[in-house]
């Protein structure tokens, strides 16, 4: 079942937001599954960073797989359905980490044979909620605040599952990126120039406001060793 609301006026767009379970929940609700698919297309193959060309077939896949389990999935659109942003993520082991980024058409230009053994080093047997993608329409950027698609999404991931274990990767200057500084999550740069982001938080509520209250964020750094030409440890 997937909740819409109406959230605020932003530079004179009204937005609202939609969030589903999973992607039976998203296959409900037609309208919004084609509207995602074609802006996921346009955001990543627009990109300057990951120039990335997906077809219909290929993004439902990933969607039918990236929803499955434990998952969590927000779409933030206008009045008339058009979807401006999305963000979705998904409850994960190593392995699945691993075949989640693999199934990146970006990364395998610039793949690391030995990224598994990273990651299950990084991770040391937890399970994280990995973030899968986050993206925002080109003309909605500046007028959608990132807060608004990533926080409800992990909350809501959070309270299902009792996991507050924060997982995604980037590239350098990526909007991600700079979220990432922001919200103090551990880094873990990798030789081929990705970055993997580790962080930890609780979900609590402030006025009828889900937020995250990020914690331990200096232990976390402090307790992760990262040698690029080596794996990364806790």
């Amino acid at each position: 079942m997937h909740h819409t609301a109406a959230i605020f006026a932003s530079h004179h767009l009204k937005l609202s937001f939609a969030t589903y379970a999973s992607f039976a929940d998203l296959a409900d609700d037609p309208a919004m599954m084609d509207a995602l698919i074609e802006q996921y297309q346009l955001v990543f193959e627009e990109s300057e960073v990951w120039g990335e060309a997906y077809s219909r077939d290929d993004v439902l896949a990933k969607l039918r797989d990236e929803l499955a389990g434990e998952a969590s999935l927000r779409i933030c659109h206008d009045r008339s359905g058009n979807v401006l942003g999305f963000c979705w993520a998904q409850l994960l082991g190593a392995a699945e980490v691993m075949r989640a980024v693999d199934s990146i058409k970006f990364y395998r230009s610039i793949a690391l044979p030995d990224l598994r053994d990273r990651i299950e080093a990084l991770l040391a047997g937890t399970r994280v909620l990995y973030v899968h993608d986050l993206g925002i329409a080109s003309s909605a950027r500046g007028r959608i605040p990132l807060t608004q698609l990533i926080y409800p999404v992990l909350a809501d991931l959070a309270g299902r599952t009792g996991n507050g274990r924060v997982l995604f990767w980037s590239m350098p200057d990526t909007l991600v990126s700079v979220l990432a500084r922001r919200g103090r999550f551990a880094e873990c740069p990798m030789p081929n120039g990705m970055s993997f982001h580790l962080g930890e938080f609780r979900a609590h509520h402030a006025d009828g406001v889900v937020g995250l209250r990020w914690m331990a964020m200096k232990g976390w750094s402090a307790t992760i060793h990262c040698d690029q030409d080596g794996p990364c440890e806790r």
